[in-house]
């Protein structure tokens, strides 16, 4: 069992709550029905990032803090950032040329 908690950035999201090994979900937003695979149903559960205004993180202090329920609930994480990468070029295109 993974007892490590984490801000993992993500590019839509912000940075995202990792709790326990598995993404925790924002639980005042009900899941929104999807389109499954072979025609069926899903349903998408909201992560807890730091896009909601009730979430913050701390990154000199390595605290994800959120204030749902009205409860303020300081939570120690490991930041995860996403590494650049050098942008990506299509072999033979000459866009000069045509």
């Amino acid at each position: 069992m993974n007892n490590k908690n984490i801000a993992k950035e993500d590019i839509n999201y912000g940075f995202m709550l990792i709790k326990h090994g598995k993404e925790a979900f924002c639980p005042f937003q009900p899941p929104i029905p999807t389109q499954g695979t072979m025609g069926g149903m899903g349903l998408m559960r909201l992560p807890c990032c730091t896009l909601c205004p009730l979430a913050s993180l701390n990154e000199e202090k390595n605290i994800y803090k959120t204030v749902c329920g009205g409860f303020e609930n300081k939570i120690d994480v490991t930041i995860e950032k996403i590494i650049p990468t050098k942008p990506m070029h299509i072999i033979g295109a000459d866009v000069n040329n045509g």
